[in-house]
């Protein structure tokens, strides 16, 4: 987890694929961090299946809310790739993210190109899809 005052993700990308999942702050911080173990399973079929592919779950918090966050993140996302963005960099520097909050989930290739963009979690159609593009090195 970052402090949110970088603007940037530090954590070393060795990973072919990224799944990013982006929260913005017109959704409730807290209430999304508590859904956050729906994605384990995904995680988990990720990492034993040897699908190399990294998770990374944005939260735009304004800075007044960030102790708040703090503890919500010990409860609900302990060892979570949880990054959070008190400066709204992340919107800045990816004008293109969709408002709707069903597709900020975005699967990336190793050139950092969207190949993919919905929830796997809840559309069992798009699941599928991310698990054949793994698949098939694309």
């Amino acid at each position: 987890m970052t402090d949110g005052n970088s603007g940037y993700m530090e954590r070393k990308i060795a990973d072919d694929y990224k799944l990013v999942m982006y929260y913005d702050s017109s959704e409730c911080s807290s209430c999304r961090l508590k859904t956050l173990y729906e994605w384990q399973d995904v995680m988990d079929s990720a990492s034993s299946s040897g699908h190399p592919i990294d998770f990374y779950f944005v939260f735009n918090v304004p800075g007044r809310r960030l102790e708040e966050i703090k503890g919500t993140l010990a409860t609900y996302a302990r060892g979570l790739p949880v990054y959070i963005d008190t400066t709204g960099v992340f919107e800045r520097t990816n004008p293109c993210l969709p408002h709707l909050s069903q597709m900020r989930p975005f699967l990336l290739n190793r050139k950092d190109t969207v190949v993919l963009v919905g929830n796997p979690v809840h559309n069992s159609s798009i699941e599928k899809m991310m698990w054949n593009l793994l698949k098939e090195g694309k």
